[in-house]
């Protein structure tokens, strides 16, 4: 469980969290974190709730959601490309 939401953390997402077989909740919502977003989440497959949004994050969403994940927000970011099929059927 990590949650460090709405404060003024800067830098880049991978200085935050890293790779946890274990690690089930995540916000790290309201901060100034930048650089590209996860290319994968194979690291992480216990992952059920993720929130990074109102941050600065760039890149694509990786293909596929951690398998138990049902919360994902990554609004207000400047995040590319579409979100693919896996995260619509997903939940």
């Amino acid at each position: 469980y990590l949650n460090v939401s709405s404060n003024r953390i800067s830098g880049f997402l991978a200085d935050y969290i890293n790779p946890s077989p274990n690690l089930q909740y995540v916000d790290l919502s309201s901060n100034q974190l930048e650089a590209a977003f996860f290319q994968d989440f194979s690291s992480f497959p216990s992952l059920a709730y993720l929130d990074v949004s109102e941050n600065q994050l760039s890149g694509s969403i990786p293909a596929n959601p951690p398998p138990h994940m049902y919360f994902f927000n990554i609004a207000h970011n400047q995040l590319e490309g579409h979100i693919p099929n896996n995260y619509i059927t997903a939940y």
